[in-house]
């Protein structure tokens, strides 16, 4: 990648007779040398991924097969190794000492059809490890090098020999992997290999790339679905040389006539930039938001924004009708939609025969005809409420239209056998369906000039089908309750039917959860609870009959379960109180009650997983942050912020805070599963570390966060560039007090 050069004014130098350069003395060559390594890298395990992946698509470029895909191998327990193998340029012997052993140098420099230039991503692997090996295969001989830290701290590349082989032309780079960081290197390999153009082809791997449907795309650019909820406001990714950064709104400062841009700031949008658009920190971790970066992606922007309102248009443009128009509004634009947050960005663009579409929305509030007073038009949907299982048909005032919306015409002039009718269509084929029937003439036309512009299906058309063909049989009365139910309650022995369960509401029956089953309690063996006319007798909720005994909320305790423990819970058996099933499975070794079960696999969890000492961390961490909000800001994600502060104790405090505050989802799930079943997690434990007491020393040795703490709107992104000066300022010039 070229470099951009920096304009320096010429500086006068009249009278001065003695001129030194700057240099490394060899003195200080290990030094510098340990600075490259060590600090440079916040994210070790990223920069041997990211490098030598870069490095490899770089080598095939070269050679005029960019198209190929360059094979990565990932460690395993077995192998623990991370391998990079390209097929591009081999490198003698030579070459290989030039490129691999001198930091600087780069022959990449006079071209932006390559990655690379800085001449340091090739020793990469010294921040992770002491060694690597290079392995250069020639014409059928395989070259084999040791690039390893020596005790002079400097480093140098050994030739270990040479061995025929049948492989292809090109490089191969083996890094050692230590064995706590082999899931480390599949995580972060699934992420930062997944914007190569042609994607690589990785062995070892327990992952399969993420794809994204992609809503609407243009030049370089595309919109996808990259999360569940348009609530959350997540970064773009701009993409250069294979390589994702995320793009921050804020550094771009987005004011005035780019204001416009704003919407755009979304995790949905992925932009391409090509080579030398915009310029990378050395460590190739994060864009650099120069005058000349933010110029150029402030002008690609608003090429997005450009494209992609003629493209809405375009779509706009051949609807039929304006309730089509309205139609794609709904789908393009609904609040669950990820084109949802674009809403502003293209509202007035969206046209259809010249005039703004404004929503997806058709009044159909009733109006009084003249005449007699009687209702021009009524409008009904069909619905079922957060805990029912059935539909049932609503008054509305409004018809909502997205893609599967289906507006039917009431020409039977009553509701009589309409489930029948419609079931069809939104069981089977997903539609909303509305229900309209019109007084007159006028009245249609009314609400045709609204946008309800298209030919109405007649329910009359419809088929008319049995309810039990859709599972809503009726329910027979009391007094003609036959074998079924008396079968089901005479029954002593059950296990509980979770695909029912999967779907029950509030209102239905107890028993429809339990299937009956024959036990033979004395030889089998299983998890069991106490049935009280169906209800699941627990000693820890409050009284025999509580709705937290119902059945349906074992839904949410499955899944709780395989929430925090990572497997679903066992086939449960229901024995009813007072019988002998139940006394025998109380009196076997073999059967155990469900909420023993529980305790005893939370019991086990937190041992295993030492959640006792992380809970005691994760107090000390809310009684160090109760009172101090600048600590409160302190994010594990913050790599780069914490590498570039010399050591000392707010370092210290920083490292600690991000050790002991790791596990909290992890502490939340096993605490909140823990009062699910009316269990206690306490931990006498001592913390890892005192933070309260590095907190306290903090705020003596650096005065400036006493005031921080004050200022209830500080934002930890608006200052943690200014505060990271200030520590260092502190620690390497010294307190005053000191």
């Amino acid at each position: 990648m070229k470099p951009q050069t920096k304009s320096q004014k010429t500086v006068e130098t009249n009278g001065v007779t003695n001129n030194v350069k700057f240099g490394i003395k060899g003195s200080g060559l290990h030094h510098i040398l340990g600075i490259l390594r060590d600090q440079l890298y916040s994210d070790k395990e990223a920069a041997v991924i990211r490098e030598y992946a870069c490095n490899a698509y770089d080598a095939h470029v070269e050679a005029g097969c960019a198209d190929r895909p360059i094979e990565i191998t990932l460690p395993t327990k077995l192998k623990l190794e991370f391998k990079v193998r390209d097929f591009g340029p081999a490198l003698n012997d030579n070459e290989i000492q030039d490129v691999y052993a001198f930091y600087g140098e780069s022959t990449k420099r006079n071209s932006n059809e390559m990655t690379g230039m800085l001449g340091i991503g090739s020793k990469s692997a010294f921040a992770y490890g002491d060694n690597f090996v290079i392995n250069s295969y020639i014409d059928g001989v395989k070259h084999i090098h040791n690039a390893y830290i020596d005790p002079s701290q400097i480093g140098q590349i050994s030739k270990l020999g040479e061995e025929q082989t049948s492989e292809e032309n090109g490089i191969e780079i083996v890094v050692p992997v230590r064995d706590e960081d082999v899931d480390v290197f599949q995580e972060k390999s699934k992420r930062l290999l997944s914007f190569f153009k042609v994607t690589p082809i990785v062995h070892n791997a327990s992952f399969e790339f993420d794809k994204f449907d992609t809503l609407i795309q243009g030049d370089g650019w595309r919109w996808e679905t990259r999360n569940d909820s348009r609530y959350y406001s997540g970064e773009p990714t701009l993409v250069m040389g294979n390589i994702g950064y995320p793009l921050s709104g804020r550094k771009l400062k987005l004011h005035g006539e780019n204001e416009v841009l704003t919407d755009l700031i979304n995790e949905n949008l992925v932009l391409e930039m090509e080579i030398g658009d915009v310029e990378i920190s050395a460590s190739r971790e994060n864009l650099q938001y120069t005058e000349y970066t933010i110029k150029n992606i402030v002008e690609r922007l608003h090429k997005v924004k450009d494209e992609m309102e003629q493209e809405v248009t375009n779509q706009f443009n051949v609807a039929d009708t304006h309730f089509a128009a309205k139609q794609l509004f709904g789908s393009i634009f609904d609040t669950a939609s990820h084109l949802y947050t674009l809403k502003n960005v293209l509202k007035d663009k969206l046209l259809w025969n010249g005039k703004v579409v404004s929503g997806n929305s058709i009044n159909c509030t009733k109006g009084k005809h003249q005449d007699n007073g009687a209702d021009n038009y009524s409008l009904h949907h069909f619905t079922k409420g957060y805990r029912a299982t059935r539909y049932k048909c609503e008054e509305d005032g409004h018809i909502m239209c997205d893609k599967e919306t289906v507006v039917i015409e009431n020409d039977l002039g009553h509701r009589r056998g309409v489930m029948g009718r419609v079931l069809d269509l939104i069981l089977n084929q997903g539609k909303k369906v509305y229900l309209i029937s019109f007084a007159n003439q006028k009245a249609r036309k009314e609400l045709f000039d609204r946008g309800l512009d298209q030919k109405l299906t007649k329910l009359s058309e419809l088929p008319k089908r049995p309810l039990k063909d859709f599972g809503y049989g009726t329910s027979a009365p009391s007094s003609a309750r036959g074998t079924g139910e008396t079968k089901t309650y005479s029954s002593k022995e059950f296990v509980m039917d979770f695909d029912v369960i999967e779907n029950m509401g509030y209102s239905d029956t107890k028993s429809s959860a339990w299937k009956k089953v024959d036990v033979d309690i004395e030889n089998d063996s299983g998890i069991y609870v106490e049935l009280d006319r169906f209800y699941i007798v627990n000693k820890n909720t409050f009284g025999r009959y509580s709705g937290e005994n119902r059945p349906n909320v074992m839904k949410h305790l499955k899944n709780a379960f395989k929430k925090t423990f990572g497997m679903d819970l066992p086939k449960i058996h229901g024995f009813k109180s007072n019988s002998k099933s139940l006394d025998k499975a109380k009196e076997s070794k073999n059967w155990t009650d469900l909420f023993d079960y529980l305790k005893n696999t939370l019991q086990d969890n937190i041992k295993n997983l030492n959640i006792e000492q992380k809970y005691a961390d994760r107090t000390e961490v809310n009684l160090a942050t109760s009172s101090v909000n600048w600590l409160q800001k302190f994010r594990p994600s913050d790599h780069v912020f914490t590498s570039q502060i010399v050591d000392g104790k707010f370092k210290r405090l920083f490292e600690c805070h991000v050790e002991m505050n790791s596990h909290a989802q992890i502490i939340e799930d096993h605490k909140d599963f823990a009062t699910s079943i009316g269990v206690e997690i306490d931990s006498t434990l001592k913390p890892s570390h005192d933070l309260q007491k590095m907190v306290k020393e903090c705020n003596e040795r650096y005065s400036m966060l006493y005031h921080l703490a004050l200022d209830w709107k500080f934002e930890w992104d608006n200052v943690k560039d200014d505060l990271q000066q200030y520590i260092n300022l502190v620690d390497i010039c010294g307190n005053p007090n000191d």
